[in-house]
C-alpha cells in the first residue's frame, strides 16, 4: 500500500496515510480491548470481520478495470486498520480463555510460525502480482474475508468467560462505559514494568 499511495498521492502524502493508519490501529486497540470485555469477544471479532470484508471488496471495486479511486481506497484501508485492531485484541483474549496454561506453548508457537509464513508467502505475492493483477489480489482477498466471516459466525462460540462478564455489564449507560473505560486503563497504566514492555513492543512493530 506504501507503493500505492505513492504512486497516485506522493511520496510526503502516502508516508502521512500510513501513519495516520498505524495511529489509528493503536488507538483503536486500546478500545477494543474494553469493548470486547463490555459486548462480548464473538461480536466484537464478528463485527471486525463483517466490516473487514466490506472494506476489502470496497477496495476491489475502488481498483477494478473499470472503476478507480485511491482516495476511497484510503478510507478502506483506515476501516481495515481499526478492523485489525478489534479482532486482535478479542482474538488474543478469547485465545486465552479457551485454552489451559499447557497447552498456551503449543498455541503461540503454532501462532508465530503461521503469521510469519503468512506475512513472507504473502509479501512474495503482492510484490510479483501487485503491479499487473492488483484487482485480481484484492478478489482472492475478498473470498479469503468472506470465508473467515462464515467461519467465525457459524463454528466459533463465545467463551463462558467472556459471557459472564458480557452479562454483568448489561444495562450500563454510556457514562458508565466511559467511566469503566478509564478506570480499567488507570490501573494499567499504573504499572510502570508493563508500560515499558507495551512501550518497547511499538518500537519493534512499527
Amino acid at each position: 500500500m506504501a507503493i500505492y499511495y505513492s504512486a497516485h498521492f506522493g511520496v510526503n502524502t502516502a508516508g502521512a496515510f500510513l501513519l495516520i493508519n498505524i495511529m489509528i490501529g493503536i488507538v483503536t486497540s486500546f478500545l477494543g480491548g474494553y469493548l470486547s470485555d463490555s459486548y462480548g469477544r464473538k461480536r466484537v471479532i464478528v463485527l471486525a470481520e463483517v466490516l473487514r470484508f466490506f472494506a476489502f471488496f470496497t477496495m476491489m471495486v475502488c481498483n477494478s478495470p473499470w472503476f478507480l479511486s485511491p482516495t476511497v481506497t484510503f478510507y478502506m484501508m483506515t476501516i481495515h486498520s481499526i478492523c485489525s485492531a478489534l479482532s486482535m485484541v478479542a482474538t488474543q483474549a478469547m485465545l486465552i480463555e479457551v485454552s489451559e496454561p499447557d497447552e498456551r506453548k503449543w498455541m503461540y508457537s503454532i501462532m508465530f510460525w503461521a503469521s510469519n509464513l503468512s506475512i513472507a508467502i504473502g509479501s512474495v505475492l503482492g510484490g510479483l502480482l501487485f503491479k499487473n493483477y492488483l484487482f485480481e489480489l484484492l478478489i482472492a482477498l475478498s473470498a479469503a474475508s468472506l470465508v473467515t466471516c462464515n467461519l467465525i459466525i457459524f463454528f466459533i462460540k463465545e467463551s463462558e468467560e467472556s459471557f459472564a462478564v458480557n452479562q454483568a455489564n448489561k444495562g450500563r449507560n454510556l457514562k458508565g462505559h466511559i467511566i469503566q473505560l478509564f478506570t480499567n486503563y488507570r490501573n494499567v497504566f499504573s504499572d510502570k514494568v508493563f508500560m515499558w514492555y507495551v512501550f518497547a513492543g511499538i518500537l519493534v512493530i512499527y
